[in-house]
């Protein structure tokens, strides 16, 4: 399997196996709460949401999130091997321009759809929790997986409950190249089955769905018309590194998905999908590593997805990125 193995690294794909025999991610969530009109403290007028998957982006959990009716909310999806609380300091981030930020938590082992599920459910709910507000969903690697199939299926809430926007970073959304044998059903059926129980070791339930053949690439269902944007951020990984010696010498590139796996054809076609080319590694994009993400918030201001920052606040900004992101 190292077609795959190549693509993962090898402590990711011992992890796909372990996830394979039962071993896997903790799914936790936080009940949300919602101030009153006002949003003065004291004024929840509303019992506490329970949203599966839905959670603080940090690893020591709270008792509840409180969220204000009046500021934008961010949903963080995680890629694979990863979890929300690895975006704690990308939701830090957020905070310090006045935005409020969630994270999503899925099993990266099931499928995509049924993450989705759980994705788009707790979403509606938001909506119309915080009617008017925009929500954005940020999401990473195949997390952007996830978060496209979400908003692209079932029928939304109507327009006035709220505005969505879709952000991705470093999505393949043409399939994964290295995963391309799991799409050959002639294969599967020339070895007996033995492909396909390799795919499913590797890579989990979702080895029929990440593939360059899986219906949701090669004919993905338009987003419904709630949303109102797909900011999709590709990264050129090529020659980029996640981790160096103390020397200097790159001992672990940061290349996962070409362009080529990130762009579809075919989902560009929508007016709403605008694309953008960073040249940055996989990890590294996100803060990943010890590197301070600074392209990814240039564009995201640019965008209008992170507020701008104040002059005065820049050098303040600055400490803060270094503190995030400082290598230990």
């Amino acid at each position: 399997m190292g077609w795959f193995v190549r693509r993962c690294h090898v402590a990711a794909a011992a992890l796909c196996v372990a996830a394979a025999l039962g071993c896997g991610p903790t799914i936790t969530s936080t009940p949300v709460r919602f101030a009153g009109p006002t949003g003065a403290p004291g004024e929840e007028t509303r019992a506490p949401l329970e949203l599966e998957g839905f959670a603080a982006c940090t690893g020591d959990q709270p008792d509840a999130i409180a969220l204000e009716p009046d500021q934008p909310l961010v949903v963080i999806v995680h890629g694979c091997f990863s979890s929300g609380s690895q975006f704690e300091r990308l939701a830090e981030v957020f905070e310090f321009h006045g935005q409020q930020a969630l994270c999503f938590n899925y099993d990266y082992r099931r499928t995509l759809r049924a993450a989705a599920v759980h994705l788009q459910r707790g979403l509606e709910r938001l909506r119309r929790e915080l009617p008017g507000q925009r929500i954005t969903v940020l999401a990473h690697s195949q997390g952007g997986l996830v978060s496209r199939i979400a908003l692209s299926m079932g029928e939304p809430p109507p327009a006035e409950a709220g505005d969505l926007r879709l952000v991705t970073v470093s999505s393949p959304f043409s399939g994964i190249d290295a995963a391309r044998h799991c799409g050959w059903a002639w294969l599967h059926v020339v070895s007996l089955g033995f492909t396909t129980a390799v795919c499913q070791a590797v890579t989990g339930a979702n080895w029929v769905e990440i593939h360059p053949r899986s219906a949701y690439w090669q004919e993905p269902r338009p987003l419904h018309p709630a949303v109102s944007e797909h900011l999709q951020i590709v990264t050129d990984e090529a020659g980029t590194c996640r981790r160096r010696d103390e020397e200097g010498a790159c001992v672990e590139d940061d290349l996962v998905f070409s362009t080529d796996e990130q762009e579809n054809a075919r989902m560009a076609t929508d007016e709403r999908v605008h694309v953008r080319v960073l040249p940055a590694g996989h990890a590294a994009v996100v803060g990943g590593g010890g590197h301070v993400p600074r392209e990814l918030v240039g564009v995201l201001q640019e965008h209008g997805v992170l507020a701008p920052t104040p002059p005065e606040r820049e050098g303040e900004l600055s400490a803060l990125l270094r503190r995030l992101y400082a290598r230990f």
